[in-house]
């Protein structure tokens, strides 16, 4: 899909909102306009992509570091011993910012949990405000371990909440593009911005479907 904007001067900015799936010449017909959309993860296509336009992630940075990966197995530590469910808990009170209770009476048990009332009554409240954000709660925030990316790129993660039990809950391409692009819309200022995105095909972080996350990469350009 494809957007084009009259700005002040009366001229016209190409958008490209659609599935990037960058391959031979469809990677120049595409570096040539802004990008905001989906890109494929697959490694090949990853250096293909950033051979032509030098921004975006390549194969040899889209993992973690040793060091990244010592530092996130301390958090999950620390989550587990701070969260009854640590990794449940911890996305839920840290990422999605929900309110946290003992999870047990013992003196001895300290851990937290975000009860089934909460959650439910956060997924109710997101569901009311459907016609505004598509009945998601969703945040969008810096990746803690983010990549080696190139100078000038930024590395995100979109969050949305879920419910496990609807199937037809799950955002769809469109709507996190879409998603996306309004965050970085409030975050530059102006539509001088480009993003991709992908779903991490071995994610590091499982919570049984509670949540889904995607991986942004973005950056600031000149205007046109």
């Amino acid at each position: 899909m494809e957007d084009h904007r009259d700005d002040s001067k009366g001229t016209k900015e190409r958008y490209v909102y659609c599935v990037l799936s960058f391959r031979s010449s469809e990677v120049l017909k595409f570096a040539a306009s802004r990008m905001r959309g989906r890109i494929d993860s697959d490694l090949n296509a990853l250096d293909e992509l950033h051979s032509r336009v030098g921004w975006t992630p390549q194969s040899t940075c889209v993992r973690p570091s040793n060091e990244q990966r010592e530092e996130k197995q301390r958090l999950l530590d620390n989550a587990s011993a701070r969260y009854l469910n640590s990794t449940r808990d911890y996305i839920l009170a840290r990422i999605f910012h929900l309110p946290t209770r003992a999870a047990t009476r013992s003196f001895t048990d300290q851990r937290l949990t975000v009860d089934e009332k909460t959650l439910a009554t956060a997924r109710q409240e997101a569901l009311q405000r459907k016609d505004i954000d598509g009945g998601w709660k969703m945040e969008f925030v810096p990746n803690l371990f983010p990549y080696q990316v190139p100078d000038g790129t930024k590395h995100y993660v979109m969050w949305f909440l879920l419910d496990p039990d609807n199937p037809a809950h799950m955002p769809d391409e469109a709507i996190i593009t879409k998603v996306v692009n309004n965050f970085l819309k409030d975050i530059v200022k102006t539509d001088n911005y480009e993003f991709v995105w992908y779903r991490n095909p071995k994610p590091t972080i499982e919570d049984g479907g509670l949540t889904h996350h995607v991986q942004v990469f973005w950056r600031e350009v000149e205007p046109s």
